[in-house]
C-alpha cells in the first residue's frame, strides 16, 4: 500500500496542501472529495519492471524510478521474501551523482535517461546523459561459507564521455527500516565495533568494517571499510528526512533518529564519495556490499563466477563461485590532502553559486539549507585552522 507518511514527506508543498484541502468548503464537498480520492490512495505502488532471484535473495529493479529493493527468503516452506530495506515507496532510497557544481538524483533527473541492462546473472541500471554514463551493476554474493546467495555487490561505474575532465562524486542513501520497531528494544544500528543509538558519522580512518540493522527475526548489513568494498569518504547514520532533504553532505549533529514533526524514529544510511577529478574518456568504480545480516559480517565473501574483475581474475569453466581475498591498495586509502582541498573547493563553489542565485532572486533557500551551509562552512574552517 501507499505509505502516506513517506508520500507527504516527499511531496509536502504549499500548492499540494491547498489542492488536497481546498480551504473554506462545506463538509459535504469535503466528504465527496475524500470519497473520490480514497481509491487512488490504495492503488499498489510496487510496479517493478524486473525481478531477479538467486539463492535467498530477490532483487527487484524498477525502471520507472531507477530504484531497487532487496528481499530475503525468511521462510523456505512458504517462499516468503521479506524486504531488507524500505519498499513502501522505493524512491526513499536513492543514488545521486555530483558533476562539478551540479547534483543529479538518478532516476529523477531529466538530464539522465534510465534503463535496465546487464544480464540475468549481473543485472544493472544504466543512467545516461550527454556527457556521463553511470552503470549500477549488481552481483550476487554469499558470505562466510554460506552455500546460498545472501546479498549483492553494487558496483557503480562512472564513465566520463565528455571532452574535458570533471569533478565527479556519488552519494547512495539506503532507507533502512528493520531497526525502527520500538518494540524490539535494540539500537537502530550496530557495527562490528559498537552500537549506534543516535546519529553517527564514520570516515575511512575508523576501524568499523560493516554495519547491521535488525528486527527481531532477521537483518540487513552493509559494508563500511572492508577489503571487498570501496571506503567512502563518509558513512552517515541519521534521520532519513534529514539525509533526504540535504543536497549532498549532511553535517553531523548529535541527535536521535527523529526529525519532528513529520519524521519520527526514521533512520537511513548515506554513503558519500566526494567529488574527485575524472579525466575525459576515463571511468571510476565505487563498490558497496549489502546482504542479509550474518554474525561474521563480510569476513569472507564469494561472488558469482565471471564477475568482479577488479576483485578476482576471471576463471572460465571454474566453479559456480570464486573465493576472493580482500582487496587492498588505492581504492580504500584515505583521501590525500590535495584531494580533500579539491573536494572542499567544489563544495565552496557550489554554495557560492547557490547563494548568488538566492541574492539575485533566482531561487529560494529553506531554513534547513541555510543551516547546512553554515555547518559546512564551519567544518571547512575547522579543517584549515
Amino acid at each position: 500500500m501507499l505509505d502516506l507518511k513517506r508520500t507527504f514527506q516527499l511531496k509536502r508543498t504549499p500548492r499540494l496542501k491547498k489542492a488536497l484541502w481546498p480551504g473554506k468548503t462545506s463538509w459535504l464537498r469535503k466528504a465527496a472529495w475524500f470519497i473520490f480520492i480514497l481509491p487512488v490512495l490504495f492503488i499498489p505502488v510496487k510496479s517493478f519492471a524486473a525481478d531477479y532471484t538467486d539463492g535467498r535473495i530477490r532483487l527487484a529493479l524498477d525502471e520507472k524510478t531507477g530504484r531497487f529493493v532487496l528481499y530475503y527468503l525468511t521462510d523456505k516452506d512458504s517462499r516468503r521474501f521479506e524486504p531488507l530495506f524500505s519498499e513502501q515507496d522505493n524512491r526513499t532510497s536513492s543514488l545521486s551523482i555530483r558533476i562539478n557544481e551540479r547534483i543529479y538524483k538518478l532516476g529523477e533527473a531529466p538530464s539522465f535517461t534510465t534503463r535496465i541492462g546487464g544480464t540475468r546473472t549481473n543485472p544493472a541500471f544504466i543512467f545516461e546523459s550527454a556527457g556521463m554514463t553511470v552503470t549500477e551493476e549488481f552481483t550476487f554474493l554469499s558470505v562466510n561459507g554460506q552455500p546460498e546467495t545472501s546479498g549483492v555487490r553494487l558496483n557503480i561505474r562512472i564513465e566520463n564521455k565528455g571532452s574535458r575532465a570533471s569533478n565527479v562524486g556519488i552519494r547512495l542513501i539506503i532507507d533502512t527500516s528493520l531497526g525502527e520497531n520500538a518494540n524490539t528494544n535494540v539500537d537502530h544500528f550496530t557495527t562490528n565495533e559498537r552500537s549506534i543509538g543516535s546519529e553517527a558519522l564514520f570516515d575511512s580512518k575508523w576501524p568499523d568494517k560493516w554495519w547491521f540493522s535488525r528486527n527481531s527475526s532477521y537483518g540487513l548489513m552493509g559494508s563500511i571499510n572492508t577489503g571487498y568494498s570501496t571506503a567512502a569518504d563518509y558513512v552517515h547514520f541519521a534521520n532519513w528526512k534529514r539525509l533526504s532533504d540535504s543536497s549532498w553532505e549532511l553535517l553531523y549533529n548529535r541527535r536521535n533518529f527523529t526529525n519532528p514533526p513529520y519524521s519520527i524514529n526514521d533512520s537511513a544510511v548515506s554513503y558519500v564519495f566526494n567529488p574527485r577529478r575524472l579525466p575525459a574518456g576515463e571511468s571510476r568504480d565505487y563498490t558497496v556490499l549489502l546482504a542479509a545480516a550474518d554474525e561474521g559480517g563480510f569476513g569472507q565473501v564469494a561472488f558469482k563466477s565471471g564477475v568482479a574483475p577488479a576483485l578476482a581474475a576471471s576463471s572460465p569453466g571454474g566453479p559456480e563461485q570464486e573465493q576472493v581475498p580482500p582487496r587492498t591498495g588505492a581504492p580504500s586509502r584515505p583521501a590525500s590532502e590535495e584531494e580533500t582541498m579539491r573536494s572542499d573547493l567544489v563544495m565552496l563553489r557550489d554554495m557560492l553559486a547557490r547563494l548568488d542565485d538566492y541574492m539575485a532572486g533566482r531561487n529560494s533557500l529553506s531554513d534547513e539549507e541555510i543551516i547546512n551551509i553554515e555547518l559546512i562552512l564551519n567544518r571547512i574552517k575547522d579543517r584549515y585552522r
